[in-house]
C-alpha cells in the first residue's frame, strides 16, 4: 500500500491512511464501481469519457515507473461524472519484483503475467482493452487464461484490438499513444456529428475534446475546439465564460506557457454546466 500511498491525482482514489499491524486503511470516497454501474452507461460519450479518465490516472502511474496490474471495473469508482483509478494492491514498480497483496482477477490478466514474462506499461495497457471492451460491450472478451493465451478478438474499435494485441511490442507502449488514437476516435464522431448537423449529440464530444487537448498541453486544438464552442453554445453567461477561456490559451499559445491546471479546472466546470444545460 505504501506504492500507493504515493499518487495523488484527480483520477486515482486517494489513499489517505493505513496501517499493515492492525491491518486497516482509509481510502477516498468515490462513488460505485464500474461493475456495479456499468449496465446503465449507455452513451457512448460517457464510455469514451470514463476510459479518458482511466488512462490520465494510468498515465500519472507510469510516469512515477508504477504499474497497477490489476485494472478491473470492481477496481475503477465513478460518481456519475469522473472515474478514479482504486485498489492499487497488486501495484509494483516497473521491473521490479515484489508480493502482492492481493491475486490480480484472472480474466483481466495479460499474457505476459499468466506466462510469467516480463511486464510493463504495456501490461496495463491490456487491461485498459479489456476494461474498453467491457464497458462497450457489456461482458469481458475472455472467460478463461486458454482463451487469454488463444486470443480471437474481432471488435469494431481498432483500438481496443491494439491494447489486446497478444504480442507485447504491438500494443501501445505508452498511455500517451493510446490517447492520441481515442482522441482520434472521438474526433470522428464528433465531425460526423458536425456535418450531419447533429450538434446537440455534438456539444458534448466537443467538449470533452477540448479538456483532452488542456491536459495533453494541446492549446491549438483545445482553441479550435473552443472557437466550436462558442459558436454552437447558446447559454449567453457560458459563452462569456467559454470567450475568456479563449484568451487565457491564447495567451498561454503565444507566449508559449504551458496550460496550468487552473485552467483546466475551470475549463471542466465550463463544460460540466454546458453539458447540463444543452
Amino acid at each position: 500500500m505504501l506504492i500507493w500511498a504515493k499518487l495523488n491525482h484527480q483520477n486515482i482514489a486517494r489513499l489517505y491512511n493505513y496501517s499493515t499491524n492492525p491491518l486497516f486503511h482509509e481510502i477516498e470516497y468515490c462513488g460505485k464501481n464500474l461493475k456495479e454501474v456499468y449496465n446503465s452507461i449507455k452513451s457512448e460519450e460517457r464510455i469514451f469519457k470514463i476510459i479518458f479518465d482511466v488512462s490520465e490516472g494510468l498515465k500519472h502511474a507510469h510516469t512515477r515507473n508504477i504499474l497497477h496490474r490489476n485494472l478491473t471495473s470492481a477496481n475503477v469508482m465513478f460518481d456519475g461524472r469522473d472515474a478514479k483509478i482504486s485498489n492499487w494492491y497488486c501495484a509494483r514498480y516497473v521491473n521490479r519484483v515484489s508480493r502482492d497483496l492481493q491475486k490480480p482477477y484472472s480474466k483481466y490478466l495479460a499474457p505476459e503475467m499468466i506466462l510469467k514474462k516480463k511486464e510493463g506499461f504495456y501490461t496495463d495497457i491490456w487491461q485498459l482493452g479489456v476494461l474498453f471492451y467491457e464497458l462497450t460491450t457489456g461482458r469481458v472478451p475472455f472467460n478463461n487464461k486458454d482463451e487469454i493465451l488463444n486470443i480471437k478478438v474481432v471488435h469494431p474499435y481498432e483500438i481496443i484490438n491494439k491494447c489486446l494485441s497478444k504480442r507485447r511490442k504491438r500494443r501501445y507502449q505508452s498511455v500517451e499513444d493510446f490517447q492520441n488514437d481515442l482522441k482520434a476516435l472521438i474526433n470522428e464522431k464528433y465531425e460526423n456529428f458536425v456535418e450531419n448537423k447533429e450538434m446537440f449529440k455534438g456539444i458534448s464530444y466537443c467538449c470533452d475534446l477540448l479538456l483532452i487537448c488542456l491536459k495533453n498541453n494541446d492549446g491549438v486544438n483545445a482553441y479550435k475546439y473552443l472557437d466550436d464552442l462558442i459558436e454552437y453554445v447558446d447559454n449567453n453567461s457560458i459563452k462569456e465564460d467559454l470567450k475568456h477561456l479563449k484568451e487565457s490559451i491564447k495567451y498561454r499559445l503565444e507566449n508559449h506557457i504551458p496550460i496550468p491546471k487552473e485552467i483546466i479546472y475551470n475549463a471542466e466546470i465550463i463544460t460540466h454546466k454546458i453539458k447540463l444545460v444543452k
